[in-house]
């Protein structure tokens, strides 16, 4: 999903990361390849040079069709995740796929109005045995209408980090303090990392179909500190208290019609400060994982709709 922003927070940083992706993909023995790996990651680049993270991760559900997600802004304020669904074809080594819903989000964009990203005939090229995708995109919002466009920069997530060890060396960038600066910005676009951070008065706005939720709640930490959340439902107490542990508590959440609020709170930070809990939040057919860091007294909320 596109944002149409003209904010000038992260620009810096999306400048630095645009370049890491520009100079990893710079080649002079690209030849085209059929698609193999299964999650690719870089930048879109709209056209009014507003730099944007992205990643796609997907499956083979038949020959030539796949479904999967796409997340983009990876880890800033209005990180989404949304379903993608697409196609390739193995003869003339393109690959198409649009975005057909979200999944989750953390930007307070009407539904109405976001910006879904359509691709067509992306090129799939290799660069000595690197796979990466090429091409345009187009944004539309849900009627159909044009939003946005630009240029789709997507290398697989295992040899973005093979080439940027083989490429970001000081032989190559001689500034070391530039160096350092590089190679921390591809570690942090290439953090394996899914889940969404919620602090205090956070929202993550979820959809689903259904009429209840799971929630999967666990202490990710290295040590078990014995933090401790109640957990509220539509304004009205749920769990008055959990301890997170490392072992998972499974609770099933019912939805209202509509629109239902969960709000987790804080009670107590445990040993160690902030208050953390992980959690996945599951329907039927998708999942959504995030951690609370909270102060005690603090609360965020996951809004869902349905």
């Amino acid at each position: 999903m596109v944002y149409l922003s003209h904010q000038s927070t992260k620009k810096k940083l999306m400048k630095q990361l645009s370049l890491i992706i520009f100079l990893l993909l710079i080649s002079n023995c690209i030849r085209s390849q059929s698609i193999k790996p299964s999650e690719y990651i870089g930048t879109l680049r709209l056209s009014n040079k507003q730099i944007i993270t992205y990643k796609i991760n997907f499956s083979e559900i038949s020959p030539g069709k796949i479904e999967g997600t796409s997340v983009t802004d990876i880890y800033g304020k209005n990180k989404t995740q949304s379903i993608i669904k697409g196609a390739y074809n193995e003869q003339k080594k393109k690959f198409s796929f649009y975005e057909t819903q979200n999944i989750s989000s953390r930007s307070t964009t009407d539904k109405n109005e976001f910006c879904y990203v359509h691709v067509a005939d992306a090129d799939i090229k290799i660069i000595d045995g690197k796979y990466m995708l090429r091409g345009t995109f187009t944004g539309k919002y849900p009627d159909g209408k044009v939003c946005a466009t630009g240029s789709l920069y997507l290398m697989a997530t295992q040899d973005l980090q093979a080439l940027s060890k083989e490429l970001l060396t000081p032989e190559t960038i001689k500034n070391e303090d530039s160096l350092k600066l590089i190679q921390e910005k591809v570690n942090t676009l290439l953090a394996r990392k899914e889940e969404t951070a919620l602090k205090g008065n956070d929202v993550l706005f979820i959809n689903t179909t259904g009429n209840e939720l799971v929630m999967e709640i666990w202490d990710g930490g290295a040590e078990e500190d014995n933090d401790i959340i109640s957990i509220w439902v539509n304004n009205t107490v749920f769990i008055e208290k959990v301890v997170i542990k490392k072992e998972k508590k499974t609770i099933t959440v019912p939805l209202v019609k509509g629109k239902s609020h969960i709000k987790i709170v804080a009670l107590y930070e445990g040993k160690s400060q902030p208050c953390t809990a992980n959690m996945l939040i599951k329907d039927q057919n998708n999942s959504s994982p995030i951690v609370t860091i909270l102060k005690r007294g603090e609360s965020a909320t996951v809004e869902i709709t349905n």
